[in-house]
Formats: structure tokens, sequence, C-alpha cells
């Protein structure tokens, strides 16, 4: 009897450690979306993401809303608003009109991809989400695809933006847009 119930305990942490990387998987689904939209800006892409903004906030809400998007909620959308999808609009909203394109293009590549691999490599590898084997992975990751897919790499931003995912414990989707825009305004300023 007592090897059974060994069994159960052990099924039932495996199942809630598969649940955990399912719930994560379907919610990084959303960043790549995100990526997909906004990897290439237009002004027309940048005002449907506006409106998406306010209606986020305003039916997030919404037990129906709610019920809908329960795939992809995180453990933080506990209060009225869905905050995990409103911080990830607004992380790629607010630095359009602070940063020049190159940059821009950048900080989505860091909250849509870096900050994806960085979670999903962490919880594969059975560490918290927010790991540093998860952050390395992530980093040499990011790099590549940005090399591949861009060209360019800004090797440095990367390596900061990957300190601030490890040292900080603000919602990675404002603080790495908020950094950005420190990073970038300080790298013209002192011309390094």
């Amino acid at each position: 009897m007592t090897d059974f119930k060994h069994k159960i305990v052990l099924f039932s942490k495996k199942s809630l450690r598969n649940r955990k990387i399912i719930t994560n998987l379907s919610r990084k689904v959303f960043h790549l979306f995100v990526f997909l939209m906004f990897a290439y800006p237009t002004p027309l892409k940048i005002q449907l993401a506006e409106v998406l903004f306010v209606f986020l906030i305003v039916t997030s809400d919404s037990r129906h809303f709610r019920l809908i998007f329960k795939n992809f909620l995180s453990n933080n959308d506990k209060g009225r608003v869905i905050t995990s999808h409103v911080y990830l609009l607004s992380a790629v909203l607010f630095p359009y009109y602070l940063l020049d394109i190159a940059e821009y293009k950048l900080n989505v590549i860091s909250i849509c991809i870096f900050d994806s691999l960085c979670s999903l490599i962490g919880t594969a590898m059975r560490k918290k989400t927010k790991s540093i084997e998860g952050t390395a992975f992530g980093l040499i990751l990011t790099l590549l695809f940005t090399k591949i897919f861009y060209r360019y790499i800004d090797v440095i931003y990367f390596i900061f933006i990957a300190i601030v995912e490890q040292i900080t414990f603000i919602n990675d989707n404002i603080s790495i847009p908020f950094f950005t825009v420190v990073y970038f305004s300080l790298k013209k300023r002192f011309n390094f």
C-alpha cells in the first residue's frame, strides 16, 4: 500500500510539472505571435496594438474574457486586469516611440524571443523559469537567431539584457523595455 501511495505522489508531482511546462509553453505562443506582428513594425500595426492595449485593459475584467484566455494567463494574473498581456503589449508599443527602428527590433527580440527562450529552457531543465542556465542558453540562442535573421548583433546589449533578466524582480515585460531605452540612450550620449 505504501508503494501505491508513493507512485500517486510521484505521478501528481510529474503531472504538476508537465502542466507547468504546458502552461509556460502556451503563454510563450502569445510572445511568438507578438514577435511576428512587431518584428517589422508598421504604423498600422502600432495603431492596432494601441487599440488592443486599451481593449485588454477594459475587457480583461470580464469573466468570459478570462475563460477564453485562461490557458495564456500567468500566476500573476489574479487581479482585475490581465497584466501579463497588457505588459507584453506595452513592452513592444511604448519603445516604438522612443527608439530608432534597429533598436526597436532588438527590444522586440529581447521581449519575445530571448525572454521566452530563457523561461522555456529554465522550465525544461526543471529549474525555476528565471534560472542562470535558462538565461545563458537563451542568450546564446538569441544571439544566433539575431545573427541569422537580422545580420546585426549588439552583443553588449544582449549581455546587458541578460543581466537585467537575472537581477531584477520586476516583470520582464516592464524591465526589459525600460532598460533597453536606457541602454540606447546612454549609448547615443556617450558614443559607445
